[in-house]
């Protein structure tokens, strides 16, 4: 059994969700940036199909796993931190993430993305600690919700 009664644990699992779901959020701005000019609005149509399959999916996930396991709930989040890792698989084969400003395209020539620049970024790290701090908020009172319905702890 690998529960713990934990509520420190639970919402630093609930911050690293939100941090999840940042990047996820993200990869739609990605897509677009990551291919030529003209294939962008075909590389967002992917994005937003993919959000709408998954729409459907995760829910029928979801319900396949909520008593999986010994505590109802515990197999959903299993579930979802798979959902994760696939996500991490998907990404690490991405070969570019889009053109850098003030470098040239040259033919055959796969993009950077400069994590340099990001990481020095003050707005970027402001607005990735209100989205992460929104998620988190989000998913606390999604899973706090289920939980005062059935009436468990």
């Amino acid at each position: 059994d690998f529960y713990v009664d934990s509520h420190v644990l639970y919402f630093l699992g609930l911050a690293l969700v939100g941090v999840a779901n940042c990047v996820a959020q993200q990869l739609r701005f990605a897509a677009a940036e990551a291919v030529k000019p003209g294939d962008r609005p075909r590389a967002l149509s992917f994005g937003v199909a993919g959000g709408t399959l998954a729409a459907f999916i995760g829910p029928e996930v979801a319900k396949a796993t909520r008593a999986s396991l010994e505590k109802e709930f515990a197999g959903c989040f299993l579930a979802m931190a798979a959902c994760y890792a696939a996500l991490v698989a998907f990404t690490v084969c991405i070969k570019s993430a889009g053109p850098r400003r003030g470098v040239k395209e040259e033919k055959g020539a796969a993009f950077t993305w400069p994590h340099a620049e990001f990481a020095r970024s003050a707005r970027a790290r402001k607005g990735l600690a209100c989205v992460t701090c929104a998620w988190t908020a989000m998913f606390l009172a999604m899973s706090a919700a289920p939980l005062a319905m059935t009436g468990e702890r």
